[in-house]
C-alpha cells in the first residue's frame, strides 16, 4: 500500500444514487482516491441503518461507472464462508479495471443472533462450523490469501496451438487447516493482488499477519494503537472516521507518521461526500 492511503466507504444510500446519477460517479472517480468501499455499514455497529445492498453485486455495476478506483468490498466470515468471499473478490479483481479488495469483520449486524450460542457458517453437515470472533475473521482472511496467490492469472496459457490451457504447476492446492480447513484451488483466476483489510470497529489489538495489507479502526483506536509498539503485529492502520468533522484530525495523525497509513472516511451524503473530498484531497 502507498503511502497516505485516502480511501471512503459510501452509505448503500449513496451507492444507490451511484447507479443514476453519472455525474456523483465521476466526481468520486476523479477524487484521486485510492479506493472505494461498499457495505461497509453492515459491518460498523455505530453507523446509520441503510438498504443493505449486496456489495458482490453491487461492485460490477459501479465498475463501469468508476472506471479508476479500487472497489472494494465488506463482508464477515460470520455470514460468508472465506472461500466464497475469496471467490467472489478473484472475480471482482479480474473484472473491476482498477482492481477490488476485501475489508473484512467478524461480525455482519444484519445477520440475526439467532439461538444461543450458534456459530458461523451453522449449516449442519456442509461444514464445520466455527466460533465467531478475531481468531476465525483472521484465519478467514489468511484462507483467502493463500487461495488467491495459488491460482495466478499469468497460469492460464490458452494457446491453441499446443492445446495447453494451464500451467498446472503454477496452481496449487491450499491444503489450509486452521479453524476453516480449505484445500483450494479456487474455479477462477486472480489478477494481481486484492486488497485484504481488517476492520475491527472495537476493542483491544490482536496479532495481526502479514497477509492482510492493512486493519481499519475508528480514529481514536488508531492513535491510541499507534503510541503503542506494533499494534494488530505492526500492520499498517487504516484510521476509519465516522463524522466528517473528525477529518482533519484524521489527516494529521496521517502525517504524523508512524503506523497510521491513511483514512477511510464514511460518507452517507453528497454533504458528507463534499467533505470528505475536499479533507481527502488535502491530505494528498
Amino acid at each position: 500500500m502507498s503511502t497516505q492511503w485516502r480511501s471512503i466507504a459510501l452509505s448503500d444510500r449513496l451507492a444507490r444514487h451511484l447507479l443514476s446519477e453519472a455525474d456523483l460517479a465521476e466526481r468520486i472517480d476523479e477524487a484521486g482516491l485510492d479506493a472505494v468501499v461498499l457495505g461497509l455499514e453492515r459491518l460498523d455497529p455505530l453507523a446509520p441503518e441503510g438498504h443493505q445492498l449486496d456489495p458482490t453485486s453491487l461492485a460490477p455495476i459501479l465498475a463501469r461507472r468508476i472506471r479508476n478506483t479500487r472497489l472494494l468490498i465488506a463482508a464477515t466470515n460470520h455470514r460468508e464462508h472465506p472461500w466464497n468471499l475469496a471467490r467472489a473478490v478473484a472475480s471482482l479483481q479480474n473484472f473491476v479495471p482498477s482492481g477490488s479488495g476485501l475489508v473484512l469483520a467478524a461480525r455482519d449486524r444484519t445477520v440475526p443472533d439467532g439461538r444461543p450460542g450458534a456459530r458461523a457458517w451453522d449449516v449442519g453437515n456442509l461444514s464445520r462450523p466455527v466460533d465467531i470472533g478475531p481468531e476465525a475473521t483472521i484465519d478467514a482472511g489468511v484462507v483467502a490469501r493463500k487461495l488467491w496467490d495459488d491460482y495466478p492469472f499469468d497460469a492460464v496459457i490458452a494457446d491453441p496451438s499446443s492445446n495447453t490451457y494451464l500451467d498446472l504447476e503454477r496452481v496449487r492446492a491450499s491444503d489450509h487447516r486452521g479453524v476453516y480447513d480449505v484445500a483450494g484451488p479456487l474455479p477462477v483466476p486472480t489478477r494481481g493482488r486484492p486488497l485484504l483489510s481488517l476492520f475491527v470497529p472495537d476493542g483491544a489489538p490482536v496479532a495481526v499477519p502479514p497477509a492482510f495489507d492493512s486493519v481499519t479502526v475508528p480514529l481514536d483506536l488508531a492513535i491510541e494503537a499507534a503510541r503503542g509498539a506494533d499494534a494488530f503485529g505492526g500492520r499498517p492502520l487504516i484510521a476509519y472516521v465516522r463524522d466528517p468533522d473528525d477529518l482533519a484530525r484524521a489527516a494529521e495523525s496521517v502525517r504524523s507518521g508512524g503506523q497510521v497509513l491513511g483514512v477511510q472516511a464514511l460518507v452517507t451524503d453528497d454533504h458528507a461526500l463534499r467533505t470528505a473530498l475536499k479533507a481527502l484531497g488535502a491530505l494528498g
